[in-house]
């Protein structure tokens, strides 16, 4: 992993502590965008681009039996991942849905990579 992609997990997984602390929050709250997560990590240029590093942590998770981190990411416009969730290891869009709840109920990531 280079250091841009250390840096996107660790925002993920800070973005996952920050849901469990909202009492009864929905599915859409779970969810951070393309934008939100390059803002967060100091690079807005990278907004566009951000696929394949996204799958590089879809790896990374599967490697280690966890759930993709990279399933929180979505589109701000149709709330949706990519054209390329599909083609990362351990996702499916048509399972999209409780791969996003596994992320969220999983507890055994740590604090940070």
């Amino acid at each position: 992993m280079d250091q841009f992609e250390l840096d996107l997990i660790n925002e993920l997984l800070a973005h996952r502590r920050r849901i469990l602390t909202i009492p009864y929050a929905d599915f859409d709250s779970y969810l951070t965008t393309y934008g939100s997560i390059c803002n967060a990590v100091g690079a807005p240029e990278r907004t566009h681009s951000v696929g394949r590093p996204l799958g590089n942590i879809a790896k990374f998770c599967q490697e280690r039996d966890w759930p993709p981190l990279n399933a929180l990411v979505v589109n701000s416009e149709t709330r949706m991942p990519g054209h390329s969730y599909d083609s990362a290891p351990g996702c499916d869009l048509l399972k999209w849905p409780d791969e996003v709840k596994s992320v969220i109920n999983f507890e055994d990531y740590g604090l940070q990579v």
